[in-house]
């Protein structure tokens, strides 16, 4: 291509090809100036503008690769492709607000020329709203597009699908941790179908949800049934166990709880949550020695709990007047 140039072919496809290839070759200078001639010489051309666009970005030449593409905006205001463009490059700048919106006029195109989304986009779009605060429209989106997580497996010969979760786990949990019980209830309706494509792992998980849910209402036996659910789909949830031990405790079924206790004690993530839960167990059976151990354990576990010192403290001097 080089050469064609020294010789004379210098035209806008010579110079568009160039710079193409040095984009491949991540010369990104050299890109840039290739798609700029070709432009100069096609101004209309709107490969060459897609080309310069990527060769800005991969440059990280932000603010010239957004007037770029605000002017190609003005030009095909309905391209949808450009609005995700739009989208991406305001994440890579950390615009939080610019992204949702372009990816939000995206989806409505999409929507209005009946194309099939792309899931990334869609988990994307529903974490910007939950960051923003409108985890209604979140769970909305999901709730929608929940077929879209939907995957053949790698296997070509095996026709079976599997369900692309994690994300959505995520905001689960995310509902979860700030009790937004109606929203959660919406999404974990919506993946009720879908429970014979997803694996036991995640099964496991969103059973655990449920229970909080039925928790939340006041339905301990329909939450006890999802955790033994979730405990049946993967024993080593400990999020479960330690769920199921909390709940068997607060029904006075003790034997069962330190059963549950004893097996999140075996998972490292759990231990030390799984020891403070059943040293409870023993205050409030006033087994004090018992208790006193478990803390101990704690404390080698993790020696800045001053809490868990000073209620060792105070279980030595109840252990002494009892003797």
């Amino acid at each position: 291509l080089k050469k064609s140039i020294e010789l004379g072919v210098a035209d806008a496809q010579v110079y568009g090809q160039l710079a193409f290839v040095n984009l491949q070759l991540k010369q990104g200078a050299s890109a840039i100036a290739g798609y700029q001639y070709a432009l100069f010489l096609e101004p209309d051309n709107l490969q060459w503008k897609q080309g310069l666009l990527y060769a800005l970005i991969n440059a990280q030449a932000f603010s010239q690769a957004q007037a770029l593409l605000e002017g190609m905006l003005m030009s095909s205001p309905d391209n949808a492709e450009l609005w995700l463009q739009r989208g991406q490059l305001a994440l890579k700048q950390g615009l939080s607000l610019q992204a949702l919106s372009s990816l939000e006029s995206a989806l409505l195109l999409n929507d209005d020329a009946n194309t099939t989304h792309d899931s990334n986009n869609i988990v994307t779009l529903a974490q910007l709203h939950i960051q923003s605060g409108s985890a209604q429209r979140a769970v909305e989106l999901l709730d929608n597009n929940l077929s879209l997580f939907l995957s053949k497996k790698s296997n070509p010969k095996d026709n079976n699908t599997r369900f692309e979760v994690q994300p959505i786990d995520q905001i689960c949990q995310w509902l979860v941790f700030n009790q937004r019980w109606q929203l959660l209830e919406q999404l974990l309706t919506a993946l009720a179908p879908y429970r014979k494509h997803t694996s036991s792992y995640f099964l496991s998980r969103f059973d655990v949800y449920r229970s909080k849910l039925a928790l939340h209402k006041g339905d301990s036996m329909k939450a006890e049934k999802s955790l033994m659910s979730s405990v049946n789909a993967d024993p080593t949830n400990g999020e479960a166990l330690l769920t199921l031990a909390k709940l068997m405790h607060s029904k006075k079924r003790s034997a069962q709880a330190v059963q549950y206790y004893a097996r999140a004690q075996g998972l490292a993530a759990f231990k030390e949550r799984a020891l403070l839960g059943q040293a409870q167990l023993e205050i409030d059976r006033q087994k004090y020695s018992d208790a006193l151990r478990l803390l101990r354990k704690v404390i080698q576990l993790n020696p800045a709990r001053q809490d868990v010192l000073a209620n060792i403290q105070s279980l030595n001097n109840l252990v002494r007047n009892e003797s």
